[in-house]
C-alpha cells in the first residue's frame, strides 16, 4: 500500500479551518500537489485528508482482490 508518514503543508495553519488537513497516502491527489520542500512531518493536529482515506480503502480492496479474500 502506498501509505507514507503523515505530513502537512508548511502554511496549513493559515488555511481556513475546513481546508486544514494532513496526508498519509502517496496516491492522494491533494498530497501529490504539495512540493517536498513545502512538506512538514506529522499531522500538525489537523484532520486526515478525505482523499487519503479513500485511497486507503481502494488499496485495501485491491489487496484483498489480489489475495482472493474480501
Amino acid at each position: 500500500m502506498p501509505t507514507v508518514a503523515a505530513f502537512h503543508q508548511v502554511n496549513e495553519a493559515e488555511k481556513p479551518g475546513p481546508k486544514r488537513m494532513h496526508h498519509t497516502n502517496d496516491a492522494c491527489a491533494e498530497g501529490i500537489k504539495i512540493a517536498r520542500s513545502e512538506r512538514v512531518e506529522g499531522t500538525g493536529g489537523f484532520r486526515r485528508c478525505v482523499d487519503c482515506s479513500r485511497q486507503d480503502e481502494i488499496d485495501a480492496l485491491r489487496s484483498a482482490a489480489a489475495s482472493g479474500t474480501r
